[in-house]
């Protein structure tokens, strides 16, 4: 009896499947399914796993931090340079110490996207000075075209002409454009109009211009992106449910 009741509790003690005991899920949703893979804990390092999600399929392991919305001219007073700056050397402190599956080309992936965190950072400092130091804007480079605006915000060209004309683009495309732009005249006709003119131009008359030339919509790594997700689909069956079919 003795014997027996040994060989039960070194019976209960083993897994019944080794293999099947390291197998872990990570799930994720996207636009469209909630989306989950199977592992092998023993063969594949989680964080390193769910970083390279993220990357290819979700959202990356570190992004450019978002700078305080400025939707008045008192809302000026809150920007703080020192630290949205502060928040990316933060980022990109961090980006080297990531890490991700050795897929091949991922690395350069990865460094294209830690590119594009710099150069968010950089259009970014520059609007946050350019507040009050409008030439600050010249310092982002690749805008160089759009520098009638800042010519404007320095008073080297007409300040209110070129705010009109800005008007005139931005409320082009609105829902009410003739609504879009009484509100805006508004604005620049009323107390405190010189700031709102500065305000408008830097946002919609600089901004929209310079958006178009940010890394980030330039770089042109879509085709990277979709092969690193076919060779990760190889390694990886992808489980997709909850379909929104719509």
């Amino acid at each position: 009896m003795r014997i027996s009741a040994l060989a039960i509790v070194s019976a209960l003690l083993l897994p019944c499947d080794p293999s099947a005991a390291a197998k872990r899920t990570i799930t994720w949703e996207d636009e469209m399914c909630v989306n989950t893979v199977e592992f092998d804990d023993a063969k594949y390092q989680e964080a390193a796993l769910r970083n390279t999600i993220g990357l290819l399929f979700s959202t990356p392991p570190v992004e450019a931090p978002s700078a305080e919305p400025v939707f008045k001219p008192e809302d000026i007073a809150k920007l703080d340079l020192d630290r949205f700056s502060a928040a990316c050397a933060d980022a990109l402190g961090r980006v080297d110490q990531i890490p991700f599956l050795p897929l091949p080309e991922l690395k350069a992936y990865w460094a294209s996207k830690v590119d594009e965190i710099r150069d968010m950072c950089a259009f970014e400092m520059a609007k946050i000075r350019a507040h009050r130091e409008p030439a600050a804007l010249r310092d982002y480079k690749p805008a160089a075209a759009c520098s009638r605006y800042v010519d404007a915000l320095e008073g080297k060209t007409d300040l209110a002409q070129t705010w009109r004309n800005t008007i005139t683009e931005s409320c082009r495309n609105n829902a009410d454009p003739k609504a879009c732009a009484a509100s805006n005249l508004a604005n620049g006709n009323g107390p405190n109009g010189a700031q709102w003119m500065r305000l408008y131009i830097l946002s919609y008359g600089w901004n929209n211009c310079a958006v178009p030339f940010l890394k980030i919509n330039t770089a042109k790594t879509e085709r990277a992106r979709s092969a690193l997700q076919q060779r990760f689909s190889r390694l990886f069956k992808i489980k997709k449910q909850n379909c929104d079919e719509g």
